[in-house]
């Protein structure tokens, strides 16, 4: 008898190698067996503890990503991760195993880890997308108990099991929490006619904070972009801030505007599109994205790291 399909969205728990491959193993092999479209983004030892585990020409036929690299920035997994595996195979069932959250993830990065793990199954409505969060039990209780409100199953070996503390819209919530502006911040009000000047200001500050030439190009992308957003979506002006830490340049945008769709920047937007594309560019070239809503607008807050 086949084994029954696995949940769309669900967690599993594990404290070392052995129960690492107990719990994450099945998920895998019964995804080859069946004929579906595998890939495992997880830190790198655990790419090694699954693949060790596995024949070569098994090993051979699952996609092997690095998340420590590729999820550095948790606003990136949706589209460039999850979402890109995906959509190479739109026409087969897939199954990925995405571990965005392990010891040693910043207190910075994890909100964003939440809020991402919060969104998965809008992302992937309607979609014959099986996705399995496994979580090392040293990430600690609170890491532990906002797994249990983002995840509607928990899988233990091929058995799925609805989980009752799912409340994915109390971690949204829980994690969507201001952002201080150190008082040292540099700060401008953009209106459109300010553009040109600002992408200058900002290259000459990152240059002189030492960043690597793409990465100046990155940070003043962002800032163009974030800007721009503002104006024309927001409330017509932004109010740009960047500083710099001994770490990372970090800029923020603030405008009066509310986004209302909880995966704007984590939504995958047609080539063709010329607009949408905004915040999607943010993530994907910054190492780190933080966005705080309240009743006043939105900021937008994006790290650039020094290595």
């Amino acid at each position: 008898m086949a084994d029954p399909p696995p949940p769309a969205h669900s967690a599993a728990f594990y404290r070392d190698r052995p129960s690492y491959v107990a719990a994450v193993l099945p998920f895998v092999i019964g995804g080859l067996d069946a004929g579906d479209a595998v890939a495992v983004a997880v830190p790198e030892a655990n790419l090694d503890r699954l693949r060790a585990e596995l024949s070569p020409a098994a090993a051979g036929a699952v996609e092997w990503i690095d998340m420590s690299v590729a999820g550095r920035n948790p606003g990136r997994i949706m589209t460039g991760v999850l979402g890109a595996f995906a959509d190479k195979h739109r026409d087969e069932t897939v199954r990925i195993v995405g571990e965005p959250v392990w010891p040693g993830r910043s207190a910075e990065e994890y909100p964003a880890c939440v809020q991402h793990e919060a969104l998965i199954d809008d992302a992937f409505e309607g979609r014959p997308v099986a996705i399995l969060c496994p979580y090392d039990l040293a990430v600690g209780p609170a890491a532990l108990a906002d797994a249990m409100a983002t995840h509607p199953s928990i899988l233990e070996g091929v058995e799925g099991t609805a989980n009752p503390y799912y409340d994915r819209h109390r971690a949204l919530a829980a994690h969507n929490v201001p952002l201080p502006l150190p008082k040292h911040a540099r700060t401008w009000s953009v209106t459109p006619f300010d553009i040109a000047a600002l992408r200058v200001a900002v290259a000459d500050l990152a240059a002189t904070a030492g960043l690597a030439a793409e990465r100046i190009e990155d940070v003043v992308l962002t800032v163009v972009e974030l800007a721009t957003n503002s104006i024309e979506h927001g409330s017509g002006t932004a109010t740009l801030s960047l500083w710099e830490r001994a770490d990372a340049l970090i800029v923020r945008n603030w405008d009066a505007g509310i986004i209302s769709d909880p995966l704007a920047g984590r939504r995958t937007v047609a080539p063709t599109r010329g607009r949408g594309r905004g915040l999607l560019l943010v993530n994907a070239g910054a190492d780190l994205v933080r966005t705080h809503i309240d009743e006043a607008g939105t900021t937008v807050q994006a790290w650039f790291r020094r290595n």
